[in-house]
């Protein structure tokens, strides 16, 4: 898989999840018991820029409903995280600043 750059959040002032990326399902086990779908594969840069005061946690889902924080930024950073199949940037407490988060997508 290529690399793909995505905004998640652009210049906001409140609380409140950014769009869901969706990654591909890269690598399927064979051998994996019926019923499971195997595992993405890569990491995502996540760079967050604009906090002031706010809380942003890096989120992960496998079923796109059902979000769990992997990491949470609370000032200007760009950090690595594992890849499930869906993520996002969520901002979870703000108080000031106009944020933005742009991720980078790395296949393995």
């Amino acid at each position: 898989m290529a690399a793909s750059y995505e905004t998640n959040i652009d210049a906001v002032t409140a609380t409140g999840a950014g769009s869901t990326i969706t990654l591909p399902m890269v690598h399927v086990d064979p051998d994996l018991p019926r019923g499971k779908l195997g595992q993405t594969t890569g990491r995502v840069l996540w760079q967050v820029q604009g906090i002031t005061t706010a809380t942003v946690a890096i989120q992960g889902s496998i079923d796109g409903t059902n979000w769990v924080t992997i990491t949470s930024i609370t000032s200007d950073d760009i950090v690595e995280t594992i890849a499930c199949p869906h993520m996002r940037a969520n901002v979870t407490a703000y108080t000031a600043g106009t944020i933005s988060v742009f991720a980078v997508i790395a296949g393995g």
